[in-house]
């Protein structure tokens, strides 16, 4: 009776290897079967197939009915043996080494269109009957396998980002130096929270960076993060703050941030600072004030002005927030003009030109009221 239990035992430890042998064998045709079903719009020229990793050289990948794209020579891929076989497909570590990826901002859209998958449905088609609809539903639940990374990587990246939400012209800003890691991310999404940790750098006049460090559930809608910015090129975000009001026109200046965010079922609250420092204005108005008053003022005034931000919006609403942050540094803006405002009145007094002070105040009454028509 041992002896027929321990018989038993060995056949099933050789079926176990065998197994295991022939998964390891087919590895590299099974991987590559796994990402071409799953995500159509993947092309790569080689896979070279390791006891316990996988790499790909020359990847492209362009999802169907997106502009977004994703190009890079090194692709390096360690999934799980046992994994193979299970409804879960799953991968330890992905990662991605110099990538170039072009991301774009629709015009009519909320969201940032990624190179990334869309997340999979089981939407029946319109077949005409419930019994066929069924059928449908339980293919597509049977055919879509789940991955699930343990770790996603992205070192030394490049991103050419194009907004087209912003009015006028596109903003295009290039990011290097990009450097990208989550955990625990699924494909499909799942509830749960999913760590993420984003750096890149700014190049222009000025090299600016920015850190972002947190933690989001796709699913839910929710997430923490904590956002810091530093040196950014006040020029390069010109297509965010021109408008019929603000035609300003900048050779230097930056840009600082340190904020928190916090989104709950897609409400976001942020709290922080901003900081704008060496301003330089060429030409242009802003809510009424002339260059010359900038100027002057700036010149008169060259530390930086701080700006508090506490505020509150909705992500499903595109474009609230650029514009709640605009509108806050603004506000901010005109409170400091308007003191240099009322600080020349009160020199004009003191020299006795009274209808000097008179214009002074006479104009920050006319800038004011161009704020509050917006």
């Amino acid at each position: 009776m041992k002896r027929k239990g321990l018989f038993i035992f060995l056949v099933l430890v050789l079926i176990g290897a065998a197994g295991l042998f022939y998964a390891y064998q087919n590895l590299g045709s099974i991987v590559q079967t796994i990402l071409k079903d799953e995500l159509p719009g993947l092309s790569f020229q080689d896979l070279d197939v390791g006891l316990t990793q996988v790499t790909a050289s020359n990847i492209e990948y362009a999802p169907p009915g997106k502009k977004a794209r994703l190009q890079t020579k090194n692709l390096s891929i360690q999934p799980s043996l046992f994994s193979l076989l299970s409804d879960t497909f799953e991968v330890n570590d992905i990662t991605i080494t110099e990538p170039v990826l072009d991301v774009r901002k629709p015009a009519k859209q909320g969201g940032l269109e990624l190179p990334v998958p869309a997340p999979a449905t089981s939407t029946p088609a319109k077949t005409g009957t419930k019994q066929n609809d069924n059928k449908t539903v339980k293919k597509a639940e049977q055919s879509s396998r789940n991955i699930h990374i343990g770790s996603a990587r992205m070192i030394n990246g490049r991103v050419n980002f194009i907004d087209e939400s912003v009015a006028g012209k596109p903003a295009i800003i290039m990011l290097n130096q990009v450097n990208f890691a989550a955990k625990d991310v699924f494909i499909p999404s799942r509830a749960g929270s999913m760590p993420l940790e984003l750096t890149f750098m700014v190049p222009a006049k000025r090299t600016g960076s920015v850190s972002l460090k947190g933690f989001a559930d796709r699913v839910a809608r929710s997430g923490e993060m904590g956002l810091k910015a530093s040196n950014i090129f006040v020029p390069l975000l010109a297509p965010y703050y021109q408008g019929p009001e603000i035609s300003l026109e900048l050779s230097d200046g930056r840009f600082s941030a340190d904020v928190q965010v916090k989104m709950t079922g897609g409400k976001y609250k942020i709290t922080g600072f901003a900081e704008l420092a060496d301003l330089k204005i060429e030409r242009g108005q802003f809510h009424g004030f002339s260059a010359k008053h900038l100027k002057e003022y700036f010149e008169q005034h060259p530390e930086p002005i701080k700006v508090d931000l506490a505020l509150e919006g909705d992500l499903d609403e595109p474009g609230s927030m650029r514009r709640s942050v605009l509108r806050t540094i603004v506000q901010a803006l005109v409170k400091y003009l308007g003191e240099g405002r009322l600080e020349g009145a009160k020199q004009k007094l003191k020299q006795g030109d009274v209808e000097g002070a008179k214009q002074e105040l006479k104009d920050l009454k006319r800038e004011l009221k161009n704020l509050f028509k917006r």
